[in-house]
């Protein structure tokens, strides 16, 4: 992974996984992250706790794998909660409408 991007799996355990994503995420280094984000979400837990509060910047790349995450869990029945993020990127969410969509703690 590039320096400016981690992933940690902070809560591990039958019923409850906590992802905290630390610094940017842009087109560049989405791909980093997104396979073990969805092996774990798919594999682990029946909640999933995706805390955003350590992320820096985000472009669209991530927004629309925020999405994607959303749709998987959906899919597969386990709800997902975000932990909120920073005013900055919170604000790209109410501008898009997706603080509608997501669950923010």
């Amino acid at each position: 992974m590039r320096k400016d991007i981690d992933v940690k799996i902070i809560n591990k355990d039958n019923t409850l996984i906590t992802i905290r994503i630390y610094g940017s995420i842009d087109m560049y280094n989405i791909i980093d992250i997104k396979k073990k984000i969805i092996d774990t979400i798919k594999h682990n837990g029946s909640y999933i706790v995706l805390d955003i509060s350590k992320i820096d910047t985000i472009d669209s790349s991530a927004i629309g794998f925020f999405l994607n995450i959303y749709k998987i869990c959906k899919d597969i029945n386990k709800p997902l909660v975000f932990i909120k993020p920073n005013d900055h990127i919170y604000n790209i969410f109410v501008m898009t409408k997706l603080d509608q969509l997501f669950k923010f703690a």
